[in-house]
């Protein structure tokens, strides 16, 4: 019938477009052509948006101005007009993609040396949800997707640059399956309906063929306009690329995710025929049965030795929940995030500004400074090193939050977290306490050393918090006291030369962020 639903499932983290099969008036039922990720009758818990769901392209509802209607079967649409008379300009996308690079995969003949250069990109189609679709983690993406300005796979040193993105359904540019050498750089990307920049690889398994790609100096904003559940960059599946020097901001949920594989899509998928939340995207002939233990799994992913540096991101997360500046989840092992800038992150219904979320190990967040993010600064679970970063003033949560899984291992060790019990104790929510207010989670698995903690403006609290830490056996050298900023205030980090966090042997960071011009140089 060409309707649509468009729902926030029972998740925080999710948004679907449903084709519509049926509506029984009589019954008030809606039946959709393909499921949802998650149930569809009870509304997401912290999401803090109106809108529940909405059903969309229906002729009968054509009853206010500026309302309309497509009919795709009889290339018509249908609009009452706001001032009556007849209207102009009205652009419809007729493709997908405007640009496809595909090489023969099965054969291995790649399509190599293609330049891209100070072209605009507009008018492509969204994404629309099948029957049959291949989800990564949380549908965040679908594997192989169409819906792009360019669409490549099968490609060996494609360069995208100088080019400005625009008021299109889908994402940007995507790479799929097969891919290396390859560079976005100098980009701006804005007002599109999907993510900026996709890379998604084979499913866990044995390929490791898209990697060594690089993204960096691109300008994104006010992106996944239509697909709230997309990020500003998505890696899934793909290593050893370098995402830097990129500015994201504006954005519904999530400035960049990096998603591989999680231990329970290993446990649950292989008998099951979901096709919902990345229980489909797993190559399991590829993997023997007794498969079972973390570390026999962790061969199986490719999400692992990606470099993410001086990017700056913020007002991310601005209509669902559970959203964080930059975020792992199932991911393999080396990769390091460092002299990033997060920032300014409002949404009391995020998660964090960096995050290391379920099955992400052996991976490296350092010298990145987080700065009023209203939730926690940084998120790790799982056995990760996070060392010499600078967290400040956060709210809801803990500055650090030492989440769920193993941590036996981790390490936490020369950090500045700073936060204030006037921004604290408002808002936090019905799992904190005052005592959170630096850290929760865990953190007698980790080993804590040579921190700087300081509530600034409850110095009582602040000392009892570093004393209750400090009686963990894997603790020491932890400190509360002013790290003696320039001008905490004013944003300006630099450390007086007698800061105590110097004495920790904290490394003062100097070039966090960015480090050069973003977006395009015409």
């Amino acid at each position: 019938m060409g309707g649509e639903i468009f729902i926030l499932p029972r998740r925080d983290w999710v948004a679907n477009y449903l084709p519509i099969k049926s509506v029984d008036q009589t019954q008030r039922v809606i039946e959709t052509t393909c499921p949802g990720t998650y149930n569809l009758t009870t509304p997401p818990t912290w999401t803090k948006v109106e809108l529940f769901y909405q059903i969309e392209n229906i002729p009968e509802f054509l009853d206010e101005p500026g309302e309309w209607y497509l009919d795709k079967a009889q290339s018509a649409v249908y609009l009452i007009s706001r001032d009556g008379n007849k209207p102009k300009g009205i652009i419809a996308p007729g493709l997908d993609q405007m640009i496809s690079i595909t090489g023969n995969l099965e054969e291995q003949t790649y399509v190599k040396d293609v330049t891209i250069e100070g072209l605009t990109f507009m008018h492509a189609d969204r994404m629309t949800w099948e029957h049959g679709r291949i989800g990564v983690q949380h549908d965040w993406e679908v594997v192989d997707g169409q819906w792009s300005c360019i669409k490549a796979k099968g490609v060996i040193n494609l360069t995208v640059r100088d080019c400005l993105f625009e008021n299109s359904g889908g994402d940007g540019v995507r790479i799929d399956l097969t891919g290396w050498n390859n560079r976005i750089t100098h980009n701006e990307f804005r007002m599109l309906g999907g993510s900026a920049v996709s890379l998604i690889g084979y499913a866990p398994g044995t390929q490791d063929k898209l990697h060594n790609n690089h993204i960096s100096n691109n300008y994104i904003h006010h992106c996944a306009e239509l697909w709230w559940l997309q990020a500003g960059i998505t890696v899934c599946q793909s290593s050893s690329n370098v995402i830097a020097n990129n500015l994201v901001h504006d954005m519904p949920y999530n400035g960049m995710t990096f998603v591989g594989g999680r231990s329970a899509l290993f446990g649950r998928g292989r008998n099951s025929n979901s096709v919902a939340d990345g229980l489909s995207y797993v190559n399991w002939d590829e993997i023997p049965e007794e498969v079972d233990e973390w570390h026999e799994k962790l061969g199986y992913i490719s999400t692992r030795d990606n470099l993410v540096e001086h990017n700056e991101v913020y007002q991310v997360v601005q209509q669902l929940g559970d959203g964080n500046g930059i975020y792992f989840s199932g991911t393999g092992t080396g990769n390091l995030v460092q002299k990033n800038y997060i920032h300014d992150i409002s949404s009391l219904s995020s998660a964090g500004g960096l995050r290391f979320d379920n099955d992400t190990w052996f991976c490296t967040m350092r010298d990145n400074v987080v700065w009023n993010v209203n939730t926690s600064s940084i998120v790790s679970k799982w056995v990760n090193n996070i060392e010499n970063n600078i967290m400040i003033n956060s709210g809801v949560r803990s500055n650090l939050n030492l989440a769920a899984g193993p941590k036996w291992g981790t390490n936490i060790r020369r950090n500045i977290v700073v936060n204030k019990k006037s921004l604290f104790e408002p808002t936090m929510n019905q799992w904190m306490t005052l005592e959170d207010i630096l850290v929760k989670g865990i953190p007698e698995e980790c080993k804590i050393t040579d921190n700087i903690f300081f509530v600034s403006d409850d110095q009582q609290l602040g000392e009892q918090v570093v004393n209750n830490l400090s009686g963990n056996v894997n603790a020491d050298g932890n400190l509360h006291a002013d790290p003696l900023f320039y001008d905490l205030a004013g944003g300006d980090f630099r450390l007086k030369d007698d800061s105590p966090a110097l004495m920790r042997g904290f490394i003062p960071i100097e070039d966090y962020g960015l480090t050069e011009e973003v977006g395009r140089n015409r």
